[in-house]
C-alpha cells in the first residue's frame, strides 16, 4: 500500500508541474536546432541538419561554416555521426509519470480501462540509409545486424491499479525490452522478405509491438488488463557480402590490366588492393526527420505541449550530378547499372541532382597500367559502417589487340567488292562466328569473319569516298571464350588507285590555267616598276 501511494502522489506532482507547462507554453513552429550533445563534436554536428535555414556566414567565419551553413553538406559515404546523435537521443527520453503519457505528435493513442494514451513509436533504425532512386522508387537499407530504437509511454487512471509494467518486442526477431521511455532492440540475421513491387527489392518489416498490463484491485479479486500497441515500418536488409561482388582482372598485351566489378544492390565505394578508389554516383546527407516537434503530454485533466523536443536523424543517398571518379591513375571505360529519372528533392535542400536519366552505378570497368593486383577489393556499402572485403577471381583473362584491314577486290560502276581481314595481336584469324563480336561495314552493315578470320562484302552503290569498317567485340567480361578482345578500326579508297601519268595530266592543266596570268604579272611589273615580281620574292 505504501508503495501504491508513493506512485500516485509521484504522479500528481509531475501533472501539476506539465498543467503548468501547457499554461506557459505554446507550439513550436518549425523547430529550433539543439545544442551540440551525445558526443558529436561541433563542427560535426553543423553537417548533420541539410535544409535547416542557417544565417549566412559572416565575412570573418571559418571554412567550416562556410561549408556547413551556407550549402547543405554532402558526404562521400554513409555518415556515422547521426547514429550516435539517435542514439542518444533515444536514450534522453524517460517518459512520464503513472499519471503523465509523453508522445510525439501525431502519434495513435490507445486506451483501455485503466491504460491510458500508451503509443509505441519506431525513433530509427541504427546505421540505415534511405535511397533516392527517382520519384516512384525508395528503399530504406538497413543493416542484417542491428538495433530498432523507439519511444513508449502510457499513463494510469484510477485508485484501484496495483501494478503495471510494459513490455516491448521485435516481432520479427522475439527479442523484448521492459520500462517505458526510449529504447533500443537488437536484432541480427535480418533477411528480405518476397520483395515489395514498389521497393523492386526484398523488403521486409520491422515492428515494435509494446503491450502494457494493468493489474486493478477489485473488490478482492484482481483484474489484469492489456493494451497492446504496434509500429511498423518497410525495411529492405543490407548486407555488403551477401551476395557476394563480383570481381574480374583482364590482361592486356602491353600489361595494361582491366578490372571488372559488379555488385546490383548500391555501394559507396570500391578500394582496389593498391590503393585506387572508385567511388561512386552516391552521395549522402543527413536531415531531421519530419513529424516529430515538440512532444506533448496527456494527463487525466490536461494535454498540451512539453517542454521537450527530440530530432531524429535521417541519412539520405541521392545521385550525385558530378557522377562516378576515379581517385587514382586508372581510367574508367565503362560503368554498368540501370537507369532511373531523376528523384526530386524539397526546395529547402541544395544539392545537384542530374538532369535528365541517370545510371545507378552498380558495376565498371577501370583500366590501369601495370600486372593485376593479388589483394583483396574493400566494398563500402551504402549504410554506415558497412563494408567487406572481395578477393577477385584466381583466373585472369587474356585481353587481346586486334588488326582489322580492308582490301579492294573489285571496282564497278554498280558495287565494290571488299575483302575484311580480322586478327588478333599473334596473326591467329578471329572468327567473329562464336559470339567474339561482329564487323560493321558503313553501306553494308553487320559483318562475321569466318574460321579464317575473313569475310568478303559487295557495297552497292559504291561509295564517293573511303569505305570505313569498325570491329566490336563483346565486353571482355561477358565473353565466354577464353581469348577476348580489343576493337580496331580500317578504311580503305576504292578509288585510290591511279596512274602516274594521270596525276602528270592534272598538274599540266593547272600550268596551262596559271600561265597567262603569271605572264601577265611580269610585264605589268617590268613596265610600271611596281616591284612585285617575282611573287615569292617577298615572303
Amino acid at each position: 500500500m505504501y508503495r501504491r501511494r508513493r506512485h500516485l502522489n509521484r504522479g500528481v506532482v509531475t501533472a501539476l508541474f506539465l498543467l503548468l507547462l501547457l499554461l506557459t507554453a505554446s507550439p513550436a513552429v518549425g523547430f529550433d536546432l539543439p545544442e551540440p550533445d551525445h558526443g558529436i563534436e561541433e563542427d560535426e554536428f553543423d553537417r548533420l541538419w541539410s535544409g535547416y535555414g542557417y544565417d549566412s556566414p559572416s565575412e570573418d567565419a571559418s571554412a567550416n561554416d562556410y561549408l556547413t551553413k551556407a550549402s547543405d553538406y554532402a558526404y562521400a559515404e554513409p555518415p556515422a555521426a547521426p547514429d550516435t546523435w539517435n542514439e542518444g537521443e533515444a536514450e534522453d527520453f524517460f517518459g512520464g509519470s503513472d499519471r503523465v503519457s509523453q508522445y510525439p505528435p501525431d502519434t495513435e493513442l490507445s486506451d483501455g480501462e485503466a491504460v491510458k494514451d500508451a503509443y509505441v513509436r519506431i525513433f530509427d533504425v541504427s546505421g540505415s540509409t534511405r535511397v533516392l532512386f527517382s520519384p516512384q522508387r525508395e528503399v530504406l537499407y538497413v543493416p542484417s545486424d542491428g538495433e530498432v530504437r523507439g519511444f513508449t509511454d502510457y499513463r494510469i487512471e484510477g485508485d484501484d491499479v496495483i501494478e503495471h509494467s510494459v513490455e516491448v518486442e521485435l516481432v520479427e526477431t522475439d527479442q523484448t525490452v521492459t520500462g517505458n521511455g526510449g529504447f533500443s532492440v537488437p536484432y541480427d540475421g535480418l533477411s528480405g522478405g518476397p520483395g515489395s513491387p514498389e521497393l523492386g527489392g526484398e523488403s521486409t518489416e520491422l515492428t515494435l509491438r509494446a503491450t502494457v498490463t494493468a493489474t486493478r484491485q477489485v473488490e478482492n479479486d484482481t483484474v489484469t488488463e492489456t493494451v497492446t500497441v504496434e509500429d511498423s515500418i518497410e525495411v529492405e536488409p543490407y548486407n555488403p557480402a551477401r551476395p557476394p561482388p563480383i570481381a574480374v582482372y583482364g590482361q592486356y598485351p602491353n600489361e595494361d590490366t582491366s578490372l571488372f566489378f559488379l555488385r546490383e544492390a548500391p555501394w559507396s565505394s570500391v578500394t582496389l588492393a593498391d590503393g585506387t578508389k572508385v567511388q561512386s554516383n552516391w552521395r549522402f546527407f543527413s536531415a531531421r526527420a519530419e513529424g516529430w516537434d515538440r512532444l506533448r503530454f496527456s494527463t487525466m485533466g490536461a494535454e498540451g505541449f512539453a517542454n521537450q523536443t527530440y530530432h531524429p536523424l535521417r541519412v539520405y543517398a541521392y545521385p550525385s550530378r558530378s557522377g562516378v571518379y576515379v581517385d587514382g591513375d586508372a581510367k574508367l571505360r565503362n560503368v554498368i547499372g540501370d537507369e532511373h529519372e531523376p528523384p526530386s528533392l524539397s526546395e529547402e535542400l541544395s544539392f545537384d541532382l542530374p538532369r535528365s536519366e541517370y545510371t545507378a552505378v552498380q558495376g565498371f570497368d577501370l583500366r590501369h597500367e601495370g600486372d593485376a593486383e593479388t589483394g583483396n577489393i574493400q566494398l563500402n556499402g551504402i549504410v554506415s559502417g558497412s563494408s567487406v572485403d572481395r578477393p577477385p577471381f584466381p583466373s585472369v583473362k587474356s585481353i587481346r589487340t586486334t588488326n582489322l584491314e580492308l582490301n579492294v577486290v573489285e571496282v564497278s560502276d554498280d558495287a565494290v567488292e571488299v575483302e575484311v581481314s580480322l586478327r588478333d595481336s599473334d596473326g591467329n584469324p578471329v572468327d567473329t562466328r562464336r559470339d567474339d563480336g561482329i564487323v560493321r561495314v558503313d553501306g553494308h552493315g553487320e559483318v562475321n569473319t569466318g574460321i579464317d578470320g575473313t569475310a568478303t562484302v559487295e557495297i552497292s552503290p559504291p561509295p564517293s569516298g573511303a569505305v570505313v569498317a569498325e570491329y566490336v567485340p563483346v565486353n571482355w567480361y561477358e565473353a565466354e571464350t577464353e581469348a577476348t578482345y580489343v576493337g580496331d578500326r580500317a578504311t580503305v579508297n576504292p578509288n585510290r588507285e591511279y596512274s602516274l601519268l594521270g596525276e602528270l595530266g592534272m598538274l599540266s592543266q593547272l600550268v596551262v590555267f596559271l600561265l597567262p596570268f603569271l605572264v601577265s604579272v611580269y610585264f605589268i611589273d617590268r613596265t610600271l616598276g611596281l616591284g612585285i615580281w617575282p611573287p615569292w620574292g617577298k615572303i
